[in-house]
């Protein structure tokens, strides 16, 4: 009996010790290899929607682009959605990774798939757009539009077509 008593006990002091050493390595590791790293794909990227307008009486086929801030990579669409909700009935909604864009429109030749320029004319989101489009209201500077992950950005609206 005593030595079964014996042999438990030093197995309980076993277990003990290893759980300690155990812990004690754990705590040596570092943090970063604890840290769940997220792929960013395009079902964390977030959304761009605005209405479009043209200084006419009908609104012409329109590409819309949002380009990275300080960056030359576009994410671009030439389909152009129809809702009441939108200020002249038409707009875009464009899917981007998070990052800060600015966003301009253009003409395009509607006879062709890949929304090739009529010319190199572009209409942005700018500080004009947001004044009302007011002529005392003299800054045409486009507007940085931040977009973070899973959100949509609306009223974001490129017809800023007197940025002369």
């Amino acid at each position: 009996m005593k030595k079964l008593r014996k042999a438990i006990i030093i197995i309980v002091i076993i277990i003990v010790v290893i759980l300690l050493i155990g812990i004690l390595v754990l705590r040596r590791v570092s943090s970063e290899t604890r840290e769940v790293v997220e792929v960013d794909t395009t079902d964390h990227w977030g959304a761009i929607r605005g209405s479009l307008g043209y200084p006419s009486e009908e609104i012409p086929a329109l590409g819309i682009c949002a380009v990275i801030v300080g960056g030359t990579e576009e994410y671009c669409t030439y389909e152009m959605l129809e809702d009441d909700d939108l200020t002249y009935g038409l707009g875009y909604e464009i899917e981007v990774p998070p990052g800060d864009y600015n966003v301009y429109s253009y003409l395009v030749d509607s006879d062709s798939d890949t929304g090739g320029a009529l010319d190199d004319y572009k209409a942005y989101y700018s500080k004009f757009v947001t004044c009302g489009m007011d002529i005392s209201c003299t800054s045409h500077k486009a507007l940085k539009v931040s977009v973070e992950r899973n959100t949509t950005e609306n009223g974001i609206d490129p017809i800023d077509w007197y940025n002369f």
